[in-house]
């Protein structure tokens, strides 16, 4: 009843009297329900029981029954105090969230290092506010803050650079893309023949790899320039690029050999003097032509100019003349005809002159120079000398040494020239870069050792010491291994070695190999559309005027010259066989004669001969081929043998008779005999 009446006068006098009329009306005071503790109460206030149930008509003001029923009347703990305690973790959860974007924000700034490293100090000072568990609202709404100034800043800066340094941000991401590929690029360059593209490439990616550590904001330093990375960018794709090329080059170098082929541009002279100790450039030297008449330009025996000096020419070529005595028409090929032969000779450097030579080359950086040399005069022996620099650098002699020579009883040598002996022929190539010094009468080949080459481009300069005289010498070979010394020799003296399960032979192409004649007469002539043994119908190069006392008419124009003159059995041909094995070789080759005619051939010592005699083609300048690899009364000596290795063999006519015209020349290896069981 008491409860109804209260309840009713509470709705007439509405909230505002209610606590005094709860107070007034009630016969127990209640005691106020304290706040939880932090930790359970382990005796708890038991709870009223049962609870009182909710008015179905619950004061619209909360009044009085919403203070009965669970409101918090405790005036020390009011709703501020949970508040704050909100607004904390609120402010935690904000400033949490946006520390979560670390990661994925610093990496944006990857390549702006500079950048990145002011936004994760600020990321550092935010984090160490949030592990604070004492930090206060204002502290961590000032960290969230910050960082997030820091955020805005970073990608503010970043927009900035990218805008003033577009071009250089797109080469850059080149660049990174460059420097990603390196492994792959690199793959397949381990051999040593690719020592130096390996290197080339290697020193472009190692600088592109440091310019991408740095970044484009470095944080210490300027940027990279534009410039700065799109060289590397061009560099690097041009390396890519030429990497098959500069692989075939280097394989050639080192598998086989380059070769630099003689030109009279090669051969360049001094300016005259401008004031006393100042030299001009070099400029192209005056002609020195050689004779118009001259076919081999190489000979065994001393070549004079006016009376008994030297001749003033600088360089000098094989000439092919057709049989009638004209020059063959295109000899020295054009852009799409290859030359008829090669083979040339530089005879003099005089008067301060040098000869350039410059190659492309992309092997390791340690090469070998080869070439052919000799004396144009006897009395050049005791003056000979010759210098080469590489790149500009300081010049290095071509080293000489003494001959071992011997005058071999029977052997027909010129007068006033050695025989040099075969086994000395050929210079060392392993402990020593010493050869032998050059005579008239031997082709000897030269070795000097290039070190320090450059990637790319490389010129040599060949000059003559004060008071010294430079060798003849021909074409050069360069090539990385040593071991390809064969491969130049045969080149050179214009050899090709077959081998096959029924025999190994070496021929020797007369025209394009070096070799050399004993007087101005011997030629080489052209037969056109011959054909051999009445079949294989094509172009054919035999020397003439070999023995006899005939001397050939030339009709053309231009400066002849009628000397060296040598006749009958020292009218010679000497060339150089390689030979692959030592052992008896037989002996064979095309010819054409239109009377009987004698053979003589001899190397290393007066009975290691082959002679064929009463060889007769037939008239008409019929081409046939001989051979001694049969039983023939004709032949004296079936075989000659040959050292490993190159040899000089002699030919000549007998008893100064004439030879027959000479082509192409075979030697075949003879098979050991096998003894019957």
């Amino acid at each position: 009843m008491k409860r109804k009446n209260i309840l009713k006068f509470v709705s007439l006098l509405g909230i505002g009297s209610f606590v005094m009329l709860a107070a007034a009306s009630c016969t127990t005071a209640t005691t106020p329900t304290p706040n939880p503790a932090p930790k359970p109460n382990p005796n708890p206030e038991p709870k009223p029981n049962p609870a009182p149930k909710p008015d179905p008509m619950p004061n619209p003001g909360g009044g009085m029954m919403g203070g009965m029923n669970g409101g918090n009347t405790n005036p020390g703990n009011g709703g501020g105090t949970d508040n704050a305690v909100q607004q904390l973790a609120a402010a935690k959860k904000e400033l949490s969230d946006l520390l979560a974007t670390q990661n994925s924000n610093l990496s944006t700034y990857a390549d702006y290092a500079n950048i990145q490293n002011t936004l994760t100090a600020a990321y550092t000072t935010a984090k160490s506010t949030s592990d604070n568990t004492s930090a206060t609202l204002e502290q961590v709404k000032s960290a969230t803050s910050t960082l997030q100034t820091a955020i805005d800043k970073a990608a503010s800066d970043k927009k900035t650079f990218d805008d003033q340094n577009s071009d250089l941000v797109t080469a850059y991401k080149e660049l990174k893309s460059n420097v990603n590929n390196k492994d792959n690029n690199l793959m397949g360059l381990d051999s040593t023949q690719y020592s130096a593209i390996r290197t080339n490439l290697e020193g472009y990616y190692t600088i592109g790899a440091d310019v991408v550590k740095k970044t484009l904001v470095p944080v210490e330093g300027m940027s990279p320039t534009k410039d700065e990375v799109t060289n590397l960018n061009t560099n690097i794709n041009a390396s890519v690029a030429d990497l098959g090329s500069r692989k075939e080059n280097a394989d050639m170098y080192f598998n086989k050999f380059g070769k630099k082929v003689l030109v009279k541009s090669g051969v360049v002279a001094p300016k005259p003097m401008m004031a006393v100790g100042v030299q001009t450039e070099h400029e192209t030297p005056t002609d020195n032509s050689q004779p118009v008449n001259y076919s081999f330009v190489g000979y065994s025996v001393d070549v004079n100019g006016s009376g008994s000096t030297p001749p003033a020419w600088d360089y000098v070529k094989r000439t092919v003349f057709n049989i009638n005595g004209t020059l063959v028409d295109n000899q020295n090929g054009d852009a799409n005809t290859a030359p008829l032969t090669d083979v040339s000779w530089i005879y003099s450097l005089n008067n301060g002159s040098k000869y350039t030579v410059s190659f492309t080359y992309y092997g390791p950086t340690t090469a070998y120079l080869y070439f052919p040399y000799k004396l144009v005069q006897s009395s050049q022996s005791t003056t000979v000398g010759l210098n080469y620099s590489l790149n500009g650098t300081e010049a290095k002699s071509v080293e000489f040494t003494a001959p071992t020579t011997m005058n071999l009883e029977g052997m027909d040598s010129p007068a006033g020239t050695t025989q040099t002996t075969p086994e000395t022929t050929t210079p060392a190539t392993t402990t020593t870069t010493a050869n032998l010094t050059p005579t008239v009468d031997t082709i000897n080949v030269a070795k000097a050792i290039l070190t320090n080459l450059k990637f790319g481009e490389n010129t040599i300069d060949f000059t003559v010491p004060a008071q010294k005289v430079a060798p003849m010498f021909g074409n050069f070979y360069i090539t990385a291994s040593e071991d390809n010394l064969d491969k130049v020799n045969d080149d050179i003296f214009g050899n090709k070695t077959t081998k096959s399960e029924e025999s190994t032979s070496v021929t020797v192409d007369l025209l394009k190999g070096y070799n050399l004649a004993a007087d101005y007469s011997t030629f080489f002539a052209k037969y056109t559309g011959a054909t051999l043994d009445g079949e294989n119908a094509g172009d054919y190069y035999l020397v003439g005027f070999i023995g006899s006392s005939n001397k050939r008419t030339y009709s053309g124009t231009g400066t002849q010259m009628n000397t060296p003159l040598n006749i009958g059995d020292k009218r010679n041909l000497i060339i150089y066989v390689n030979a692959p094995t030592e052992g008896k070789y037989y002996v064979s080759g095309i010819y054409t004669t239109g009377s009987n005619r004698a053979l003589r051939l001899w190397a290393n010592n007066e009975n290691n001969f082959m002679q064929f005699v009463n060889l007769n083609s037939g008239p008409g300048n019929t081409l046939k081929t001989f051979t001694t690899n049969m039983t023939d009364s004709r032949i004296t000596n079936q075989t000659i043998s040959l050292n490993k290795g190159l040899n000089k063999v002699v030919i000549r006519s007998t008893n100064g008779g004439k030879a027959p015209n000479l082509g192409n020349l075979t030697f075949t290896l003879m098979k050991p005999v096998t003894p019957s069981a």
